[in-house]
């Protein structure tokens, strides 16, 4: 499940996981991080910011992952966003975790589209 959280304040939520130190952004115009890992879900969900109301889930989408035959007969899994119709809000999944593409890569539909594909990640209702 793809969620997205948004906090009161720009903030930097430094967060284990596996062992390893991760940094949870909450640095746009609308103080959002946006995630579809588990461990780090269950970790901002359990923080007191999250407890106390300054970290809250904003939106909940979920993710289907569907099995296509690529180019050169690979396999891969591909993401789908149905949720998402219209560009701005597909570039700014690409630009969160798990993706992290440089807001640069994506400033034209055209480029979105082509990041998109080349992660293996499809928005089936944009327009």
């Amino acid at each position: 499940m793809h969620k997205t959280y948004r906090a009161s304040v720009r903030l930097t939520l430094p967060i284990i996981v596996g062992g390893k130190t991760l940094y949870c952004e909450f640095s746009d115009e609308k103080h959002s991080f946006n995630t579809m890992d588990e461990e780090v879900q269950s970790y901002i969900e359990n923080t007191p910011m999250f407890k106390r109301g300054e970290i809250k889930i904003f939106k909940t989408e979920e993710v289907v992952e569907n099995s296509e035959e690529g180019e050169g007969m690979d396999l891969m899994d591909v993401v789908e966003y149905p949720n998402v119709n219209d560009y701005q809000e597909a570039a700014e999944i690409l630009r969160k975790d798990p993706y992290r593409i440089h807001h640069t890569k994506t400033k034209t539909p055209e480029d979105i589209l082509e990041q998109a594909k080349l992660l293996g990640v499809s928005f089936p209702n944009l327009h």
